[in-house]
């Protein structure tokens, strides 16, 4: 006979089954939201990129980010500069960088949209470091 018995399993160690799914009446909590990370892209447009057009690149931008539920935080429009290498034959390039808040989707949802910007040479998106607070030294004491 064997040791466990004629049932197959050793005294007291019963397997219970406790089904997780949620019965028709009865709903599962919902997820506490995420907070929105921070983001900021830096793209370069071709240098032919005027102000009034990078005000509206950054229009569409905003309401690009804010379709996708995310949050457009500030622009800084850095202007022409001159590049280290060309690219698509262009010496020169027209700078923004663009902060945002926003969840992963918004952010390949961004992406997909600076993809298809024929006037877009590079752009790069990532996570902003978080800023450590600290506090001001305290003055040795005189004694």
């Amino acid at each position: 006979m064997h040791p466990a018995g004629p049932g197959g399993s050793y005294p007291g160690t019963e397997v219970t089954t406790v089904s997780m799914a949620a019965t028709p009446n009865e709903q599962r909590p919902a997820r506490p939201a995420r907070p929105l990370t921070q983001y900021e892209t830096l793209l370069i447009a071709e240098p032919s990129f005027e102000k009034e057009q990078a005000d509206d690149f950054i229009k569409k931008f905003e309401s690009t980010v804010v379709k996708h539920g995310g949050k457009f935080t500030k622009s800084t429009d850095w202007g022409k500069r001159k590049l280290a290498y060309e690219i698509k034959k262009h010496p020169d390039g027209y700078y923004l960088l663009i902060d945002f808040e926003g969840s992963g989707d918004c952010v390949r949802k961004v992406e997909g949209y600076l993809n298809l910007q024929s006037t877009v040479l590079r752009h790069c998106t990532v996570v902003k470091p978080k800023r450590k607070v600290t506090a001001a030294p305290t003055p040795p004491v005189q004694g």
